[in-house]
Parts: C-alpha cells; sequence; structure tokens
C-alpha cells in the first residue's frame, strides 16, 4: 500500500475538514450573537441553508475545472488559499464582508475535498484492492478532524470569541497548505483506465448504469443510517437515564460517542482486511446494509421498553451504526473512483454526491410518515435483494475482482 501518499493525503484531510467542521459549528452562534451581527434566527437558518445545498451544487463547475485545467494537487493549493482567505475574512464583523468569506469558502471546499478523494485511489491500479485499505484510513481522518475540529474551534470561539475559533481554522488551513506544496511529490499517480491487464478499459458509457445504482444503495443506506442515528442520540438528549456506571453524561458527549466507535471500528476493521485481504464490493454492502437492518429493528425494540440501562444499550446501538458506516463508507467510494474515467474523476464523484443529496432529500421526505418504519425496512430489504440477484450481473460492468 502507498502508505506514504496515503498519509500525507490523510494529515491534508484531517486539517481541511478540522477547518471546515469547526467554523460551520460555530457559525450559526456567531451570526445570531448580539454582540456581534445579531441577525435574527430565520435569516441564519436560510443562510445555513444556502451553505449546505451551494456546496454540493458549485462542486461540480470546480471539479470541471479541476479535470481540465489545475489537476487534483494544484486545486489543493488553490482551493486551499481561497478557504484560506475566507476564513480570514470572517473575522471583520460585517455581513457583506462574510458573504464574500462563505463564497471563498465554499469553493476552496469545492477544489479540495474531492481532489483528495480522489488522489487517494490515484496512487493505486483500478483493479488494486489496497485502494480500499488506503480509504480507510483517509475516512478515519476524516471524523477525527471534523470530531476535533467541532471540539476545538467550538470551545475556543464559544469561550474566548468567535475571533479566535476563525484563526484557528485559517491556521489549520495554512498548515496543509504548506504540507502540500512541501510533499506533493510524494503523492504518486498511477492510475488509467484499464482493467485487469487491458482486457476492460473504463468509459463513462459503461459505467453510467453502475453510477446509479450505486447512488440509490448511497441514499438508502445513508439517510436510514442518518435518520435512525440523530433519533437515538436526540431521545438520549431528551431522557434522565443518563448515567454509564454511575457517571452523568453530558449532552455534547453523546454525539462524540458515535464518532468515537466509528474510528475505533475502522481502525479494527483495516487491521482485518489488511490481514486477511479486502471482502467483494457488493458482499460487503450486503453485510453492511443486514447489520443497518438489526441496528434499526434494536432501536424499536430500545424504544419500545426504554430499560433503565438506556444509555448502555444505546452505545451498543450506536457501535452497530458504526460499523454498518466503517463497512460501506471506504469501500463505496473507492468502487465510484475506480469505475470513473480519470479524466473527469471529480466530476463524476461530484455529480454523484450531488445526485444522493438531491434524491436523499426526496427520500427523507418521504420517510417522514407514520409508515416510517416499514418504508425503512421494506427500501433496505429490496435494496438487499436487489444486489444480491443482480451481483454478476453488476460485476460483468466493471470486471469485479472475485
Amino acid at each position: 500500500m502507498k502508505l506514504k501518499g496515503t498519509t500525507i493525503l490523510t494529515l491534508i484531510s484531517i486539517l481541511e475538514r478540522l477547518s471546515y467542521y469547526g467554523v460551520r459549528a460555530i457559525l450559526v452562534l456567531y451570526l445570531t450573537d448580539p454582540n456581534f451581527l445579531n441577525l435574527s434566527s430565520e435569516t441564519t437558518i436560510q443562510f445555513y441553508g444556502f451553505w449546505t445545498t451551494a456546496l454540493v451544487l458549485v462542486a461540480i463547475p470546480f471539479s470541471l475545472i479541476t479535470d481540465k485545467y489545475l489537476g487534483q494537487k494544484r486545486s489543493i493549493i488553490v482551493g486551499g488559499i481561497l478557504s484560506l482567505i475566507g476564513y480570514l475574512l470572517l473575522i471583520i464583523q460585517n455581513q457583506t464582508i462574510i458573504i464574500l468569506s462563505v463564497i471563498l469558502i465554499l469553493a476552496g471546499t469545492s477544489l479540495v475535498k474531492p481532489s483528495t478523494t480522489i488522489l487517494i485511489g490515484r496512487q493505486f491500479k483500478k483493479e488494486n484492492k489496497n485502494r480500499t485499505l488506503a480509504y480507510m484510513i483517509f475516512f478515519m481522518g476524516i471524523n477525527i478532524g471534523a470530531f476535533i475540529g467541532v471540539t476545538t474551534i467550538g470551545y475556543v470561539g464559544e469561550i474566548y470569541g468567535w475571533k479566535y475559533g476563525f484563526i484557528i481554522a485559517a491556521l489549520s488551513t495554512l498548515s496543509y497548505l504548506i504540507i502540500t506544496y512541501l510533499f506533493e511529490q510524494d503523492v504518486k499517480e498511477i492510475e488509467t483506465n484499464e482493467l485487469i491487464k487491458n482486457e476492460f478499459k473504463i468509459s463513462i458509457k459503461k459505467t453510467t448504469l453502475i453510477v446509479l445504482l450505486l447512488v440509490l444503495i448511497h441514499v438508502v443506506f445513508w439517510k436510514n443510517h442518518e435518520i435512525e442515528t440523530s433519533e437515538i442520540i436526540l431521545n438520549l438528549s431528551s431522557s434522565e437515564k443518563r448515567t454509564l456506571f454511575g457517571y452523568e453524561i453530558l449532552n455534547s458527549m453523546i454525539q462524540a460517542f458515535a464518532s468515537l466507535w466509528t474510528i475505533l471500528l475502522t481502525f479494527i476493521l483495516f487491521i482485518y482486511w489488511y490481514i486477511k485481504g479486502v471482502t467483494n464490493v457488493f458482499k460487503t454492502i450486503t453485510i453492511s446494509i443486514v447489520i443497518l437492518i438489526f441496528a434499526i429493528i434494536g432501536s424499536q425494540i430500545l424504544n419500545h421498553f426504554q430499560p433503565t440501562d438506556l444509555l448502555e444499550w444505546s452505545l451498543v446501538l450506536l457501535a452497530l451504526y458504526a460499523f454498518a458506516e466503517v463497512l460501506i463508507s471506504p469501500i463505496l467510494t473507492s468502487y465510484i473512483t475506480r469505475i470513473s474515467h480519470i479524466d473527469y474523476s471529480n466530476t463524476i464523484y461530484s455529480v454523484f454526491i450531488l445526485l444522493t443529496y438531491i434524491l436523499g432529500s426526496g427520500f427523507v421526505y418521504l420517510l417522514q410518515t407514520e409508515f416510517q418504519l416499514y418504508i425503512t425496512l421494506s427500501t433496505l430489504v429490496l435494496t438487499l435483494i436487489g444486489i444480491i440477484l443482480f451481483t454478476q450481473q453488476i460485476g460483468k460492468l466493471t470486471c469485479e475482482l472475485k
């Protein structure tokens, strides 16, 4: 495995996610603070909604710029500079300047985030399953960066002042810019459009159908996963049964437990796959969906009985949800980048995220009825049956290795 290049890209991603998620965590508080901009809650929510929606939309044109002109490494540099300026401008207490800063951060993130993701896979031949192990390290870094960003920037911003939170984000961004400049030559790019000794060549026409299928799998899995884990955290936050081994657990720590489970289980699965070899893609996705189904059933049982040791059982369920996530995230990203034409890697990945976002929004609306549980389990079971029935046909599209 290309450990050096993977480590560099993971470190860049940790610092980039630390900045992004940290600032996103305090931005609403900053905008509504009476001592600063003092915007209304309604205006701030609209602003935040614009941010999250715009991020998936603007990623498409910036990904095309990356694919056609800049390349992934230069995009990290250009995007990092734009983000750095954006984080520094947030210090200025002016509404117009803040809008400009958010635009710069959106542009910078749209250049950096897809590029680091694509470069992880670009270090390997498409049929090399070690790319999945590299993505496991990479995703663990994303979770670590997000966790550190939310906790440190959130704490510093609330306790010592918002500008210090933004300064931390800027320093973190400057750090990954320096790392990229110094070590970009250590990130090798050997991926081609050929699979299995030139017997199969990737093309957009050949893989469009499989990309759409992966979007559907991604939507069904992630939206059900997000809704169910959010309900567990919400129920625990409003419950009086929040003692673990006799100690009271704060609301902020409940979310932290979910992140810690993800990091720990990623590490364990990485070691297992490193020793035993990476499992077949669609076999792994099947196992992940089965675990998610059991976790959802467990959530319903827990909600019904409300035991005295609610927190302990909830942590077990969060572990199941985390394990399902850990199984599917790196292998799905590895696969979507593997079947992408290398001349349009960033664009295809960004389109994948955009389609997931659009279809996911509609799917969430569908779930928000009294029949949510039945729809949830039905969609997961149907997805499971579809994967099992059509695995061979899917594999032929991209010469999936056994």
